[in-house]
């Protein structure tokens, strides 16, 4: 069996033998305290020397390194330098690469915990590595080592800790030990915790975030190299929400916390493998590197408070349905003109809207919390805009979600332009991306098959004849296959024969109950279908439509999946015998908190956010639906794990309004009369384009471009007067974002 002794400058709580087993070998291990006294170290050195495979220090180090700066330690002769065959080791060989590696396996573990999180490294003193791995991921780091060691202001970037470092270093090598590594003393208040309330994240040393960290670490995360179960008590019972270990668990019980200093780690590797004394004064980080590997660790993560350990944190970013809603939302709306408002409003940076809590699955009892993140912009507004202007706003309101420790985004899927600025998003950060359209999607597929029995075509689904329109579109190769097995009777219509082909033959494979006819035309489909998912074109123009309104039967229903619509509403008001379905409604279980109104009836909820809160409830941290595209397999996923949850399908949106069931019954009713009037469809069609025709005439009134210098102008001068009151609007919701 091979021996370690550890020698612990400070007083040492762990038993004095341990039997520990690295890669196999069992390696016995023997603690002593040599409480403070250097000679003491230095007399135990002599004793084991050669009686040992290696001798670890903890308390003590070699060399002292902060940023890119080293300097040798005053001692480190006094006690690196006493041994003659057994290697003496202070944990530094490991250090730096150990942390670099388990930094980004956290992150790997859990996706985004450290983007744009405020980090403090207390100290950054020696703790290199951890330093500069956080700061790839974070949005801000400052260094504690000047309030520690000098009482000073801490350092808030890295280019003044360049320019420090040298001097900091040259007072603190002349440092004994314990000024160093302090020791566990009570905690008092300290004149400069607005840094530790500054951070999200506390990086450093577990004895000294334990003396210099407040009393209530609520909503923050420690990330220290090992701690002990006395340790993590102090910290639980300080609120601390996430605790973080970074080197590998050498005890029996994979569970726990690491709770051996690296100088023991360090020890027990250098005890694998025979190597000159000379060579371990200058330790092969290479060769530890393999040996780390070898053991197949990970960084232990844990939530040290019950209620947050099954809370899943995510955000959702949304819109006001229109003006007046924006105007219920921000009351200081109401004093800017609502044409000037709906313009500039797009331009307003996301804010923090409140939060959605308690959240429960039915299934398993998992807890899920919403931040909610508003755009000024309604849905309209962004529809016109260029992609890269939609793009911006959500790249900053994912940065938002970061910091407010959300793993995941939602995006409410109003329009194509939040899918595809939703793909470049996810592209540019840590955090999940979720566009929302997949679940938006199957609710509408799943309220249209509901609807068309309601409206009086029948009672069974697979009497029901349906048709899709643009069928080759991925996207309706997906809805095509997800409704084929509920309704075999499907008509494809597209004009790609080939593609129409190899979709059929697809289809009839996984449901051969399927009957499938195919189309070039809609003409006939269109006429003859109870049932129709329908799509623009690509490259189709606002005044272009794949089939006319006035050729679907009375009482068709009609699920139309482009955001803008299909059909304008002013059109679609021509056939109120018509169903155009945009999307289903959602109710969640139990009874969740809404800080936010979305505009919607009582209890109801957009299938976007539900998609979003179906991820946080399976823990999935992971880009669902990116973009704008479906398919199949998602759409089945999607509604299943809905289901699952407890969450139920509740209503249908109609254009802007939620139908009730007394707007079902009166669209099934003028369908009945239509029906019974035995009024000749070709006749409907020439009355349709008539009034479609004055339609557009009567709402040709001159426009001015975006382009017009006139309204610029204008709009910048009004916008100036607006800005001081967003701004007061903005740094209010800032300080409750805080809460």
């Amino acid at each position: 069996m091979r021996k370690i002794v550890t020698l612990h400058l400070q007083p040492n709580p762990r038993p004095d033998v341990e039997i520990l087993s690295v890669l196999g070998q069992r390696i016995e291990l023997t603690h002593i305290d040599c409480h403070g006294n250097l000679e003491t170290v230095a007399d135990h050195i002599r004793e084991y020397d050669g009686l040992v495979q290696a001798i670890a220090i903890v308390g003590a180090t070699k060399s002292l390194q902060l940023g890119s700066e080293r300097v040798a330690h005053f001692a480190k002769d006094q006690l690196f330098s006493i041994a003659t065959k057994t290697p003496v080791v202070d944990g530094s060989g490991i250090t730096n690469t150990v942390e670099r590696w388990a930094i980004r396996l956290v992150s790997e573990m859990e996706p985004g915990i450290w983007s744009q999180k405020n980090v403090l490294m207390a100290p950054g003193l020696n703790h290199t590595g951890m330093a500069e791995a956080l700061q790839t991921y974070a949005k801000g780091i400052r260094y504690a080592d000047p309030i520690l060691y000098f009482d000073l202001p801490a350092i808030g970037r890295q280019e003044p800790l360049t320019v420090v470092s040298d001097t900091t270093l040259n007072q603190l090598k002349d440092y004994p030990y314990s000024q160093l590594y302090p020791t566990e003393k009570p905690y008092t208040p300290h004149d400069n915790n607005r840094h530790f309330n500054w951070a999200n994240v506390i990086a450093g040393d577990i004895h000294t975030i334990l003396r210099y960290a407040p009393t209530d670490l609520s909503g923050k995360t420690a990330v220290v190299s090992h701690v002990s179960d006395e340790q993590a008590k102090i910290l639980h019972n300080r609120k601390l929400s996430i605790l973080i270990t970074l080197l590998p668990n050498l005890s029996h019980d994979k569970h726990k916390f690491a709770h051996h200093h690296s100088a023991t780690v360090e020890a027990c590797l250098a005890t694998l493998h025979e190597e000159e004394k000379d060579q371990f004064d200058q330790p092969d980080e290479d060769r530890y590197l393999t040996l780390l590997a070898d053991l197949h660790w990970q960084p232990t993560i844990r939530y040290l408070q019950p209620e947050e350990a099954r809370l899943s944190k995510f955000a959702y970013v949304t819109q006001p349905a229109d003006a007046n809603h924006l105007r219920q939302t921000y009351r200081w709306t109401n004093y800017v003109p609502q044409s000037l408002l709906t313009r500039t409003a797009a331009h307003i940076p996301p804010v923090f809207a409140g939060r959605v809590r308690k959240i429960v699955s039915k299934r398993t009892d998992q807890t899920a919390e919403a931040s909610l993140l508003m755009l000024g912009g309604t849905p309209q507004e962004f529809a016109q805009r260029e992609t890269n202007f939609v793009y911006r706003r959500l790249l900053r309101a994912a940065r938002m979600a970061e910091q407010l420790g959300a793993r995941l985004m939602g995006v409410s899927a109003f329009s194509d332009k939040m899918g595809e600025a939703s793909e470049l998003v996810s592209h540019k950060t840590g955090i999940a991306i979720t566009s929302g359209r997949t679940l938006t999607a199957a609710s509408a597929i799943e309220a249209a098959q509901a609807a068309v029995l309601q409206l009086g075509h029948g009672t069974d689904l697979r009497d029901i004849r349906v048709t899709v329109v643009e069928a080759t579109r991925p996207s309706m190769v997906a809805c095509a296959r997800y409704i084929a097995p509920r309704c075999p009777q499907l008509t494809l219509v597209a004009d790609r024969p080939e593609q129409l082909i190899a979709l059929k033959k697809q289809i009839e494979q996984e449901s051969p109950n399927a009957k499938i006819a195919l189309s070039t035309s809609t003409t006939d489909p269109i006429s003859d279908a109870h049932l129709i998912f329908a799509v623009k074109p690509e490259g189709e123009t606002d005044q272009e439509r794949p089939f006319e309104l006035a050729r679907c039967q009375p009482g068709a229903v009609i699920c139309d999946f482009s955001r803008p619509t299909t059909f304008p509403k002013a059109e679609a008001e021509l056939r109120p015998d018509l169903l155009i379905i945009h999307a289903g409604k959602f109710r969640m279980p139990g009874e969740p908190q809404f800080e936010f109104n979305f505009g919607l009836p009582d209890g109801l909820i957009h299938p976007s956010f539900v998609e979003a809160a179906v991820l946080a409830l399976e823990e999935r941290f992971q880009d669902f639906t990116v973009g704008n595209e479906l398919t199949v397999e998602k759409l089945r996923e999607i509604i299943t794990l809905t289901y699952q949850h407890g969450i139920m399908l509740d209503g249908l949106r109609s254009y802007d309004k939620i139908l009730t069931e007394t707007d079902i019954e009166a669209i099934r009713q003028k369908a009945e009369e239509l029906r019974q009037s035995e009024l000749d469809m070709g006749q409907l069609v020439r009355d349709n384009r008539q009034a479609l025709q004055a339609l557009e005439k009567s709402t040709m009134l001159p426009q001015l471009s975006r382009g017009n210098g006139t309204l610029v102008v204008a709009g910048l001068g009004v916008f100036a007067v607006v800005a001081g009151i967003v701004g007061w609007f903005f740094t209010r919701r800032g300080d409750k974002q805080e809460q």
